[in-house]
Formats: structure tokens, C-alpha cells, sequence
């Protein structure tokens, strides 16, 4: 589930501030006359590859989920995850060695 991030996010904000700009403009694209079903890959960047992509995303507000990109942009996952997210997104030895 994506869509509660598209629009009416918050009474100040029609998307969700932690998405990219780009990315929710693609998305809403995707949605335009759905039947709400519609799918994408977790990672855009690299769909079908295990890499460390995914945190490189984050850190680009490209987290498709917002519990995704939470680990990166929320303050529970500042205190708790960021500096994780951030490893992992610099160095892909790191995250296969983990």
C-alpha cells in the first residue's frame, strides 16, 4: 500500500513530504484510473537485483513504503536506523557481509 502517500497525506500536505517529488508524480501516474491494485517494485532502481539500491533510495526519498522510508526519515528511525541505512546505502560489501 502506496496510495495514502499520493494525496490528502496530511491537512498540510496533499503528498507525503518524504517521497520525492518525481517519484510521486510516476506514481500517481500509475494510479490514474486504477482499481487501486496497481503494483511496482520495492526498489526501482534495481528491481531485480540484490544490492544495497534499496538504502541508496531511501536516502533519496525514493522509499516506495513509507515504513520503508520511515527507517530513514522518521524520528524512530533516525534514532534507531538511519546511520544502518546509511552504511548499507555506502558501501555494499557491508550490507552482503551483514
Amino acid at each position: 500500500m502506496f496510495s495514502n502517500r499520493l494525496s490528502n497525506f496530511s491537512a498540510t500536505d496533499s503528498e507525503d513530504p518524504t517521497l520525492d517529488a518525481s517519484l510521486a508524480e510516476s506514481l500517481q501516474d500509475l494510479c490514474a484510473g486504477g482499481d487501486g491494485n496497481q503494483t511496482t517494485a520495492l526498489d526501482l532502481t534495481s528491481p531485480d537485483v540484490f544490492d544495497n539500491k534499496y538504502y541508496q533510495n531511501l536516502l533519496q526519498q525514493k522509499g516506495l513504503l513509507s515504513s520503508d522510508q520511515g527507517l530513514f526519515s522518521s524520528p524512530e528511525g533516525v534514532a534507531a536506523t538511519k546511520g544502518l541505512v546509511q552504511t548499507y546505502s555506502a558501501d555494499g560489501w557491508h550490507f552482503f557481509d551483514d
